[in-house]
């Protein structure tokens, strides 16, 4: 009995340290919009079946790109994803005013594809057209993200830098 009890501890014990190593994830951006000037907010989550998804980052992509696009990058540490459970299920939480009357903000969710917890860690990238795309919200329902922009990790798009060049 003690053998089979041993034998069951030391299984048990296999199946979750892989559960609780240091995930690395890093996600790059690539959004594109009809109209020249665009501000947007990404946010990264983990879905959680049971639980409220879990934000990935740190800090919040938050801009103001003045050329019709933006790339934004952001990294992310994960602890695992619950017991038994060895892929993170990820998204990004778009929010912009990328429409005809610029005062209106959407929201977008975007899923991407899932990262094993056995990895390590993995890269997550995606270009995304998000002119007029997502569900209307209410601007005051944002928690006011923009005024906030020197507390926040903000990313304005300028001349140096050539899409073509990252993908």
């Amino acid at each position: 009995m003690c053998k089979i009890t041993a034998a069951l501890f030391f299984a048990f014990i296999q199946i979750s340290i892989c559960q609780y190593q240091r995930d690395f994830i890093v996600f790059t951006a690539h959004l594109i919009c009809d109209f020249s000037q665009f501000s947007y907010r990404i946010q990264y989550f983990e879905e959680d079946l049971f639980f409220h998804p879990d934000n990935m980052t740190r800090f919040d992509n938050i801009g103001l790109a003045k050329q019709g696009q933006v790339i934004a990058n952001n990294f992310g540490v994960m602890y695992g994803d619950g017991f038994m459970d060895k892929n993170y299920e990820i998204y990004a939480l778009i929010t912009h005013n990328c429409t005809k009357n610029q005062k209106k903000m959407r929201q977008y969710k975007h899923d991407l594809e899932t990262c094993s917890t056995e990895k390590s860690g993995c890269r997550k990238k995606f270009k995304l057209n998000i002119t007029e795309l997502g569900d209307e919200v209410n601007p005051e329902s944002i928690e006011n993200w923009m005024s906030k922009k020197s507390e926040l990790n903000i990313t304005e798009l300028g001349d140096e830098v050539k899409p073509e060049s990252i993908w």
